[in-house]
């Protein structure tokens, strides 16, 4: 049985519409700024991630990110360069906070997925469950401290202080334990459709709600009602 029915993540055709337009209407806003400024080398890749980020999950990790997922993703994206744009990150003294926050679970989101794909994949050996936390937090506060060294040479970032960088690898954690206390209800049926076959090594069968032999709740496994 392919663990991808499992989940009906695809959402309402009113949530789809929903989700299109709001990536297109932050997209053009962003092209729109981008040609009326001086920062057009900035900001349209942004731009081409609102468009285009669900077809680029899709095809990187199989997954089909529902209505909920896209707009969070959109918004998330579109949150840096609105405050580059409107000089929010002088101006506005949590805007350089909320940025890294919604960034961190970005890069945390698709952590997730993959190692918790991984966890319940029967195929592998036992690993304990709170592998998958962890992967989840020190992956996000690596990549952080990486943005972190390209702003120290990037032309075009600002690097305000020592103790600016400590507070953004601050709220990089926090995005990673948002993620990490969400995943299992929001992402559960994203990781389901990583997996290609039911993952009997772990959950055998059976009950699709069961506990696996590791006593940890596997959402990802519950079926979505009509």
């Amino acid at each position: 049985m392919s663990v991808g029915h499992a989940w009906r993540v695809d959402g309402s055709p009113l949530a789809q519409a929903v989700a299109g337009v709001v990536r297109l209407v932050l997209a053009a806003l962003l092209v729109g700024f981008a040609l009326t400024s001086d920062s057009l080398h900035d900001y349209p890749h942004y731009a081409a991630l609102i468009l285009f980020h669900p077809y680029i999950v899709r095809q990187a990790l199989g997954v089909e990110l529902a209505p909920f997922h896209v707009v969070w993703v959109s918004i998330a994206l579109f949150l840096h360069p609105l405050g580059g744009i409107f000089g929010l990150y002088d101006t506005v003294w949590w805007w350089d906070h909320l940025t890294h926050l919604a960034s961190a679970t970005l890069v945390a989101g698709p952590t997730y997925l993959l190692a918790r794909a991984y966890y319940l994949n029967g195929e592998t050996p036992f690993v304990p469950g709170w592998t998958v936390p962890a992967a989840v937090l020190t992956t996000t506060l690596a990549l952080g401290l990486v943005w972190e060294g390209i702003e120290l040479v990037h032309p075009w970032l600002v690097v305000y202080s020592d103790e600016d960088t400590a507070y953004d690898a601050v709220f990089n954690v926090l995005g990673a334990l948002a993620t990490i206390a969400a995943a299992p209800r929001l992402l559960g049926g994203l990781v389901a459709q990583t997996l290609p076959v039911w993952p009997a090594g772990r959950d055998g069968g059976g009950d699709d709600s069961s506990d696996g032999e590791d006593g940890d709740h596997h959402p990802e496994f519950e079926t979505v009602g009509d």
